[in-house]
């Protein structure tokens, strides 16, 4: 059981570091300090490279 309510504690990190990676790359798109470079659309998803200045 502790182990279970570890590995949900450490998917809960790294959902954490993974949302505010997200909302610091949004900030900085908007701000003009990233460029997208390139859009890949995939059936899964897209993803997106960028490049800054």
């Amino acid at each position: 059981m502790k182990d279970i309510c570890a590995y949900e504690q450490d998917l809960q990190v790294i959902e954490s570091i993974q949302r505010n990676i997200d909302i610091i790359t949004a900030v900085l798109l908007l701000s003009g300090q990233f460029t997208i470079v390139r859009l890949i659309i995939d059936p899964g998803g897209f993803a997106l490279s960028v490049g800054g200045h």
